[in-house]
């Protein structure tokens, strides 16, 4: 019963002595348990050799068995040779506890190195949706890798030293464009992802195939499951529509002259307005200030989460008028108490996205996630 207890505590041993590889809302892969329940047979074994160390120290001094349990009379002939083997199994104990030491940080090292290698095929296969990955390359600080998801472009870029929260943030719409904010994340070990969504507007069937690669992302890449959305121009629109729904998996939203008001744009005089309308799956918005799908009305569900908001957006965008969208959303919002910041560029246009110096946004984005670890 004692070896039983020992080889029982022995089996969660490792997770408390690396407690940063494994957060809670993690579950090991069938790979990782295996080489961790190897680990955790040898912690077994080294608290079996000190168990037995422990029965023979007990019966040398008080001359009689501990609990019951009798050791071999033939071990207990000649003291002397009790004594050195008991040095010896003691040597040999310390020594083996400081290997294992050793090998259960590789093994955990190695596991949140796997994940993010090997972490595409391993999730497509036991999942429903169909994931090909398409190439492998360096994107800024980070390893980049682009596949296919559901026949959507996708990617992530994973960064030389993750943190340990595993914080990432994905773009649904123009990876690449305007990227300071991203590289500065990436430097500071943040996941980057993306997943083209650019031409949905933010609709339902869209938002639904978002949390679809969402879910995939946290399982494949042992991602945090609360994501940053950051949504430049149209890419807002989705970033808004999407929180709406899952609010329960957002960290916060970066917003860069976001649209906020298909009345504004691309507005019913547009070409694209046929489009917008065909991935709504309606004919005809009769009435486009007021159409419930646009990003600023309906908020309820990110106030009531205490979603925090960061806007940037150019004082003089001819595109995507802040008066027309981004106030809009944030009159409702705060109405509604939530917590949002807008920066004004003067004299700025639609381009450039993001401040010249992305620290603050950046500031924002680790802060946010600093709280959530409190």
């Amino acid at each position: 019963m004692f070896f039983c207890a020992v080889g029982a505590c022995a089996e969660f041993f490792p997770f408390f002595i690396f407690p940063d590889f494994y957060p809670k809302a993690i579950f090991l892969s069938p790979v990782s348990s295996i080489k961790m329940r190897f680990a955790s047979l040898l912690f077994a074994f080294a608290g079996k050799i000190a168990g037995e160390t422990l029965l023979y120290l007990w019966q040398f001094f008080h001359s009689r068995p501990l609990l019951g349990i009798r050791l071999s009379k033939g071990i207990m002939i000649d003291w002397l040779k009790k004594l050195r083997y008991i040095a010896i199994v003691m040597k040999r104990g310390i020594i083996a506890f400081f290997k294992l030491v050793l090998i259960a940080f590789f093994f955990a090292a190695f596991d949140v190195r796997a994940a993010d290698s090997a972490g595409t095929a391993g999730a497509a296969a036991a999942g429903a949706d169909s994931v090909q990955i398409v190439k492998e390359g360096e994107w800024g600080a980070g390893k980049k890798i682009d596949f296919k998801f559901n026949g959507l472009n996708a990617l992530v870029v994973i960064p030389k030293n993750p943190r340990a929260d595993r914080a990432w943030v994905w773009r649904p719409a123009f990876f690449g464009a305007f990227p300071n904010v991203d590289k500065m994340l990436l430097e500071r070990g943040f996941h980057l992802a993306y997943c083209d969504f650019t031409h949905d507007y933010g609709n339902p069937n869209a938002v639904d195939m978002g949390r679809r690669f969402q879910n995939y992302m946290v399982k494949a890449y042992r991602l945090n499951p609360l994501v940053t959305l950051e949504g430049l121009s149209r890419g807002g629109a989705y970033s808004i529509n999407y929180a709406k729904k899952n609010a329960d998996a957002i960290a916060c939203l970066y917003l860069d002259a976001p649209v906020c008001n298909f009345a504004s744009w691309p507005s019913p005089k547009s070409k694209m307005w046929k489009d917008v309308c065909a991935k709504w799956g309606v004919g005809q918005i009769e009435n486009p200030l007021e159409f419930e799908g646009n990003p600023y009305k309906n908020l309820e569900p990110i106030a009531k989460a205490k979603i925090p908001v960061w806007i940037v957006a150019g004082d003089s965008d001819k595109t995507v008028p802040h008066t027309e969208n981004c106030l809009l959303f944030i009159n409702n919002y705060k109405a509604l108490g939530g917590e949002v910041s807008l920066t004004l560029k003067p004299g700025c246009d639609h381009h450039p996205h993001g401040l010249k110096d992305p620290t603050p946004t950046v500031e924002f984005i680790e802060g946010v996630y600093g709280r959530l670890t409190k």
